[in-house]
């Protein structure tokens, strides 16, 4: 046994379930770094808890499973891996665990919906909060960029790479001597962009390669800078127009306002409606194997 939430008894093959799960999530790439195990074993703990009390509320409110639209999602499943032996071995057990995750999903859903219908907020609440967060409405500084890029393979010989250099270092030459950049940026550049003559549009800090955008910060407006090494090739960039950053004012900032104070809102509500399930609730927790064995809690509250 894991814990006790309520007068419901968890088992620690919901714990790991759980651990599995969220290990999937976070390092996908790897496995759990040995710093961060606590963190994550707390992690998991919380979410085992939280899921057992929102289940017993979303019950205790008379929410039922949709039927037919759960249905509908097993046929959809079993549908797709009909050709599969091993589904076809398992089917019944897969489809029975696979009902009683779906049902339980649906639960939750129609009990956070109803949590989180909050009202939107009036025009005085959010007045105050564009006032309060005045920096969120700020439309960032932004520059009108052209590309042309030379695509280079990953697996490209150094030899290959200068050739393609060379190639854009004449590139550069021809456009310094006057040739059209978006004529030739339609005829060599191997990025999407070249159907509209390397135009980018008009792009914040941030969105190039950091070796891309320290070369963008030195350029003046209509310079073309010199051919520059990226992850995918050899690019050349030219910087059209630069964008001061604009302070949207209320009128023009009304709905986002509106947009971002009912988010915190009903951020907040749930949040403080799964605080109230815990602090509502008699929660024992089993975490050390020994204190498991023994019926000894490491934890109640």
């Amino acid at each position: 046994m894991f814990a006790v939430v309520g007068d419901e008894k968890v088992g620690w093959e919901r714990y790991e379930a759980v651990s599995r799960a969220l290990a999937r999530q976070r390092f996908f790439h790897g496995g759990l770094p040995s710093g961060k195990v606590e963190e994550f074993n707390r992690e998991v703990e919380r979410t085992v808890i939280d899921r057992t009390l929102l289940l017993q509320e979303a019950k205790r409110r008379g929410y039922v499973p949709r039927r037919e639209r759960i249905g509908n999602r097993i046929a959809t499943v079993d549908a797709r891996n009909q050709r599969s032996p091993g589904w076809r071995s398992h089917r019944d057990a897969l489809l029975g665990q696979l009902r009683f995750e779906l049902e339980e999903n649906d639960l939750l859903e129609q009990l956070e919906a109803g949590v989180k219908d909050v009202p939107r907020p009036d025009k005085a609440a959010i007045r105050r909060y564009y006032d309060d967060h005045k920096d969120k409405f700020v439309t960032p500084a932004r520059a009108r960029v052209s590309l042309i890029l030379l695509h280079v393979d990953p697996w490209a010989t150094n030899q290959q790479w200068q050739d393609v250099a060379a190639r854009a270092q004449q590139l550069v030459a021809q456009l310094r001597d006057g040739a059209d950049f978006r004529t030739l940026a339609r005829e060599y550049s191997d990025h999407e962009s070249a159907q509209q003559g390397g135009d980018l549009g008009a792009i914040h800090q941030g969105m190039l390669a950091a070796d891309a955008q320290r070369v963008l910060d030195d350029l003046g407006v209509g310079e073309v800078s010199s051919p520059v090494r990226l992850l995918q090739g050899i690019a050349i960039l030219r910087l059209d127009e630069t964008i001061s950053s604009v302070f949207n004012d209320f009128s023009g900032a009304h709905e986002r306002a509106a947009e971002l104070l009912l988010r915190e809102q009903v951020e907040h509500t749930w949040n403080a409606f799964i605080q109230k399930l815990h602090d509502n609730t008699m929660i024992t927790i089993y975490r050390d194997p020994a204190q498991r064995q023994h019926g000894q809690p490491e934890q109640q509250r």
